[in-house]
């Protein structure tokens, strides 16, 4: 009975044994190779950029300062307008001023009536005097009131001089084309006093605009290079990462490198018609540096950062993956440049990379657009706006 029961056990062990081993089997016939998307990685000539930050500066800033005291009568223009170089801006009650002008005039003219009757004076007197019909300091006498005439002919020609500057300070005019701020000062106040504040108000000129940046030690020295060659191109990335349509260039570089920072301020001119850019902004420039040839291209979406490191899974024989460490480059629209660790037509994944692993083994499907229409616009992603500018 013993013997019956053991050999009873033993028998439905090996049953649970044979159907816990089919059961396996049957598991491992259901894995499914995962699908994927690949690409091959291409190579082209492509023109690198380099990115900092920036703030806008008006190339020209002026105030517009009430220099003779009067009543402001005159207001010719809208706060905020553009205006341009000659236009009649302030203007300050110039009757004073008018009648300062006229009295040195008239006091020039009196004064000059005197030398002219001096010099006759002179003149009549000279064949008396050799004549000994007068003395000699008779003579001297109408010689020194001829000077002294002459003297204040000139002095009262400085007096026509200073009121016809004091008369025009009361017109007050754009001195180039721009676009004014708003109005410090209303019509009827009293303007030009001395020891106050007489702005009344400022205009800039916004085209072209200067962009200041300051690149770090590592960036000076190719910069500096192709700012030699010729101009260096600049660009102006809007806050929507659109280009600014107006080409400029770099004008300036400093002398001197900032030691509490590491940098060196650089200055870019910018078209500005539109007068879309205005002083004061925070903007990201660009500089065309030079072309890169040959350069490596994958879609970004097929480079992985992990830990710091990054890495594209790249398809080898039997159709298996192989996670490949890569140093990556620049970057532009979906694509990103691969300095090292890849070269041209090796096949990436570029899609469904969340479902492999180093070594799987994949059903690979080559995208339909490929890599035929890769844009040329490339900007170095290693000077990025993050950059202590």
């Amino acid at each position: 009975m013993k013997k019956q029961n053991r050999l009873s056990i033993l028998i439905f062990s090996i049953l649970i044994l044979f159907a816990f081993v089919s059961c396996k089997d049957k598991t491992k016939t259901t894995v499914t190779t995962p699908t994927v998307t690949v690409e091959k990685a291409i190579s082209k000539t492509i023109p690198v950029y380099y990115d900092f930050v920036g703030n806008t500066q008006s190339i020209q800033s002026v105030n517009i300062t009430a220099r003779v005291e009067g009543y402001l009568t005159e207001r010719n223009f809208k706060d905020g307008q553009n205006v341009n170089k000659g236009d009649l801006l302030f203007v300050i009650d110039p009757r004073t001023y008018e009648a300062s002008l006229d009295e040195a005039k008239a006091q020039l003219e009196k004064d000059r009536a005197a030398y002219n009757y001096s010099i006759e004076q002179v003149v009549r007197y000279q064949p008396l005097v050799k004549k000994q019909y007068i003395t000699t300091d008779e003579y001297d006498q109408y010689v020194t009131q001829s000077d002294e005439a002459l003297a204040a002919v000139k002095a009262d020609e400085a007096q026509v001089v200073q009121a016809e500057l004091n008369l025009s300070y009361c017109y007050m005019r754009a001195p180039f084309s721009g676009r004014i701020g708003r109005r410090m000062v209303d019509v009827g106040n009293l303007v030009g006093v001395a020891g106050q504040d007489n702005t009344l108000a400022t205009l800039v000129k916004l085209d072209p605009i200067y962009v200041y940046f300051s690149p770090t030690e590592r960036d000076i020295a190719i910069l500096t290079q192709q700012y030699n060659k010729g101009k260096l191109k600049a660009y102006v990335v809007l806050p929507d990462e659109k280009i600014y349509p107006e080409e400029g260039y770099v004008d300036f570089i400093d002398n001197t490198v900032d030691e509490s920072t590491g940098t060196l301020t650089m200055r870019a001119v910018i078209p500005n018609p539109e007068k879309i850019i205005l002083p004061g902004q925070y903007t990201k420039i660009r500089l065309y540096v030079d072309d890169k040839p040959n350069a490596v291209l994958v879609p970004q979406k097929a480079v992985l950062s992990q830990q710091g490191d990054n890495l594209v899974y790249v398809l080898g024989k039997d159709n298996k993956v192989k996670s490949t460490e890569v140093t990556i480059g620049s970057e532009y629209k979906q694509y990103t440049v691969i300095n090292k660790g890849l070269k041209a037509g090796q096949v990436i994944v570029t899609d469904g990379v969340q479902k492999i692993q180093d070594g799987v083994e994949v059903d690979p499907k080559y995208a339909d657009s490929g890599s035929k229409n890769a844009d040329s616009t490339v900007v170095d992603s290693k000077k990025s706006t993050n950059k202590d500018n």
